[in-house]
C-alpha cells in the first residue's frame, strides 16, 4: 500500500545573505524522506562517478536558482539507509535581483516559478497514475539591507482533493521569510479531471511569479 503524503517529504531550507553589490551567498539544505529518500538514493547508487554526482548536485541547485554557482556540497546519512538523505550546498549568485526601475529591485524567492507539471500536459489521452503521494516543503530566510523597504505578496492558498498549496511571506526587522507547502494528495486522476487539475497548477504557477519588491529608500 502507498504511504501518505506526509511520509514522502522533500524539505528544503535556504539561507541567503547579501554581500558586495547586492550579490548573494547562501546555503541550501534538502532532506528526502520516505519514497523521496528511496528514489534519490537509488538514482545516486546507479551513478558511475563523482563527476556524475556533482552534475546531480548542480542540477538540484539550478532547479532552485538558475543563476546559482556551487561553492561546495556535502551528503549526510548517505550510508544510513534508515535515515533521511541530506544534501547541503553552499553557493553564490551574482544576478539574483531584477531591476524594477527607480533604484528598486525585484526578486523571486524560490527559483522564479513553479511550472505546470508535464503529467497534466494538454491533449492527454491517458489517465494520470503517479508513483506516490508526496509533500514538498520550502523555508527561505533572507537578510535585507537597510537601504530597502520591502513589499511582499499576499499569502496564497489552494486546496482540492488532488493537491494543496500554501505560500506565506513575512518581513520583520530586515528579515524576509518565505514558507511554502505543496502536497500531492492522490496518485490517480481520471481523464475528466485533468483539465481541472491543470487549472489548479496554473494558478499555483501564477502565484509563484509574483515575487518580492525591494523599494529603495530615499537618502
Amino acid at each position: 500500500p502507498l504511504s501518505g503524503h506526509q511520509a514522502n517529504q522533500a524539505v528544503t531550507s535556504i539561507d541567503l545573505n547579501f554581500y558586495e553589490h547586492l550579490n548573494v551567498r547562501g546555503t541550501v539544505k534538502i532532506q528526502w524522506h520516505g519514497q523521496e529518500n528511496g528514489d534519490v538514493r537509488q538514482y545516486l547508487y546507479l551513478l558511475d562517478s563523482n563527476k556524475q554526482k556533482e552534475e546531480f548536485v548542480d542540477a538540484v541547485l539550478k532547479g532552485i536558482y538558475s543563476y546559482a554557482f556551487r561553492d561546495s556540497y556535502e551528503f549526510k546519512s548517505e550510508e544510513d539507509v534508515d535515515s533521511p538523505l541530506v544534501l547541503q550546498i553552499a553557493f553564490h549568485m551574482d544576478n539574483w535581483l531584477l531591476d524594477a526601475g527607480g533604484g528598486n529591485s525585484f526578486l523571486h524567492m524560490y527559483g522564479g516559478d513553479i511550472k505546470v507539471p508535464e503529467f497534466v500536459a494538454k491533449n492527454r489521452i491517458f489517465p494520470i497514475r503517479l508513483s506516490s503521494l508526496e509533500k514538498q516543503t520550502v523555508h527561505i530566510t533572507v537578510k535585507i539591507p537597510d537601504s530597502f523597504d520591502v513589499e511582499v505578496p499576499e499569502s496564497f492558498a489552494l486546496a482540492n482533493e488532488y493537491i494543496s498549496n500554501h505560500v506565506q511571506y513575512t518581513y520583520k526587522d530586515h528579515l524576509l521569510q518565505l514558507d511554502q507547502e505543496l502536497n500531492n494528495l492522490k496518485v490517480d486522476v481520471p481523464l475528466d479531471q485533468i483539465d481541472s487539475l491543470r487549472a489548479s497548477w496554473e494558478k499555483i504557477s501564477q502565484a509563484n511569479r509574483k515575487g518580492v519588491l525591494l523599494k529603495a529608500r530615499k537618502k
